[in-house]
């Protein structure tokens, strides 16, 4: 591991020399490290790994993928392997004699974290959706029945002002027929009477 361009930040304390998590690319692979040394020679680092998918063995590609199928059909989803996985590796022991254990175990507890989030965003997702297929429908269902309301109401309006009309002629016309008459009436008593 070859360290460039590194801007490292400790601190000392208890014996120890702390170091302050820092980015770097191990053998192309984004890490973050952090961790301790002691006076004593002992280590204590951890180093949180984004491992591209290609580099997994076969063994840890096929345990995430059989926990991707199971999700998969347990949800109705369609999740696959992303193009990294978060492995985390633990180097404790001493300078000379370093221990390196990594966590499988924990890739694929984080693999069941991802796969966790990644469905609650998809029904998240899929509920939105619902929800705004709900809203557009009900919408149009009330621009519907607004609509109709409308149409019935101008239709409604529209023959009471027909009768409405046809009522004030008729009214019209008798009052006219009845001014006639009256008229006619009294013309003839006018006219009609016989002279002395």
């Amino acid at each position: 591991m070859a360290l460039n361009n590194v801007n490292l930040s400790f601190k000392f304390a208890d014996g120890r020399v702390s170091v302050v998590p820092f980015d770097l690319n191990v053998a192309g692979i984004k890490s973050t490290i952090e961790g301790s040394s002691g006076f004593d020679q002992t280590i204590d680092y951890t180093i949180n790994m984004n491992v591209p998918t290609a580099l997994i063995g076969s063994q840890a590609t096929s345990v995430v993928s059989g926990l991707l199928s199971q999700a998969n059909k347990a949800a109705g989803t369609n999740l696959s392997m992303g193009k990294e996985v978060k492995v985390s590796a633990k180097m404790t022991g001493t300078v000379t004699d370093p221990k390196i254990e990594t966590g499988i175990k924990d890739m694929a507890s984080n693999t069941v974290t991802d796969i966790k989030t990644e469905i609650k965003q998809q029904f998240d997702d899929k509920k939105k959706e619902l929800e705004d297929q709900a809203k557009a429908e009900a919408d149009r269902l009330k621009k519907e029945a607004e609509d109709k309301v409308k149409s019935e109401a101008d239709k409604l309006k529209k023959e009471a002002e027909t009768k409405a009309k046809a009522e004030a002629d008729r009214l019209k016309k008798e009052a006219e027929e009845k001014a006639k008459k009256e008229a006619e009436n009294q013309l003839k008593n006018l006219f009609g009477k016989p002279k002395k």
